[in-house]
């Protein structure tokens, strides 16, 4: 397998992920705007759970895929599937990764298709590189084709060795703590405005 690391991120979700984050700015910028940097308070809830939210649900998720294997990193937890235990890469609402003992791994970085696959959105064509690091914005089907493809040629040239790295996920604590003090944030927030 080569030593190329491919970054693999769903265009749709890059697109939603910019807007919300622009919508954080724009009230940001609005607030000030009408009543001064002392009104930021008013909307600290909603600006927090915006921006917040971008990052974690929409920007922060990925796929790479390196001579290991593919590494999900999801809103909250990655997951780590080494090419020896990948059965099928597959889309079915959503793309999901079939290990070889049954388990199907959902992978959040592409979820089912919306409204921006719908639009014609192409994505980039991923490319075969022998190095380096290389990022695409692509669709659910051409980054499931691509795995897919890898899979089997990891299977090709690895039969008889063992296994390099067993298969395991862990837990964002930065991003569930930065959520959750979102959530807290906008909560206070409502309440607050409720009994001005």
């Amino acid at each position: 397998m080569e030593d190329a690391i491919y970054v693999l991120k769903s265009g749709g979700r890059d697109i939603k992920g910019y807007a919300l984050a622009a919508a954080a700015i724009l009230l940001t910028i609005i607030i000030v705007v009408d009543g001064g940097v002392t009104d930021l308070p008013t909307g600290a809830g909603f600006i927090a759970a915006c921006g917040v939210g971008a990052w974690v649900f929409f920007l922060s998720p990925k796929v790479i895929a390196d001579a290991h294997g593919i590494t999900s990193i999801g809103p909250f937890r990655t997951t780590v599937t080494p090419w020896a235990e990948v059965e099928d890469v597959f889309i079915r609402w959503g793309m999901k990764i079939e290990r070889v003992d049954g388990t199907v791994i959902e992978v959040p970085a592409f979820p089912t298709t919306g409204s921006i696959t719908r639009m014609r959105y192409e994505g980039d064509d991923i490319d075969d590189f022998a190095s380096g690091t290389h990022a695409y914005s692509t669709t659910s089907r051409k980054a499931a084709a691509f795995l897919q493809d890898r899979a089997l040629h990891a299977e090709q040239h690895s039969a008889g060795r063992p296994a390099s790295a067993q298969a395991h996920s862990r837990w964002h604590a930065d991003k569930i703590a930065a959520w959750a003090l979102a959530l807290a944030a906008l909560a206070a927030n409502i309440y607050w405005l409720s009994t001005r």
